[in-house]
């Protein structure tokens, strides 16, 4: 991995916290409900967009890592995909928020099961290039991506078995 390549791995983490941000703010203030009416409005009102324009610049990062920055193409998916699909559900695990996740988070349970089948192919096609190229190799960096992913798939077991 060059400079230019871990020089973006800190505003892709970022992104990916944020977006992660969105639906666990939203639930909390729901399930909590300390909040005034007017900051729950807006947590409401706002995490929706703000999550949209922050998948937005995620897609972008990842393009201008993959065109400028030399980042392998199934790396930029993987953080289009991976980080999302496994933090989701265990913040819905940390918090307790399943009973909220048929109401209020809906739309990014939808968003984190296309992440999800998104991760799954990365994963299905990451082992079958390992398997099948000779140019590519299992590194210790794309064995802890696809035990992130293991992880992602397990967490989502646990939250829809936990559901009831």
């Amino acid at each position: 991995m060059t400079k230019d390549q871990r020089s973006l791995l800190g505003p892709l983490l970022g992104i990916n916290v944020a977006m992660i941000a969105c639906p666990v703010l939203l639930a909390s203030s729901m399930a909590w409900g300390d909040l005034s009416p007017v900051l729950g409005g807006i947590l409401l009102l706002g995490s929706y967009p703000l999550f949209v324009l922050l998948f937005a610049a995620l897609s972008w990062t990842a393009w201008w890592s993959v065109s400028f920055r030399r980042m392998p193409k199934m790396e930029a998916w993987w953080w289009l995909s991976v980080p999302y699909s496994a933090a989701l559900p265990m913040s819905i695990l940390a918090f307790r928020l399943q009973y909220l996740v048929a109401h209020v988070l809906v739309l990014f349970v939808l968003f984190g099961f296309l992440a999800a089948l998104s991760s799954a192919t990365w994963a299905l096609m990451t082992i079958y290039q390992v398997a099948v190229s000779r140019k590519t190799e299992l590194t210790t960096k794309k064995k802890t991506m696809l035990a992130i992913v293991l992880l992602g798939a397990l967490l989502w077991i646990a939250s829809i078995v936990s559901r009831g």
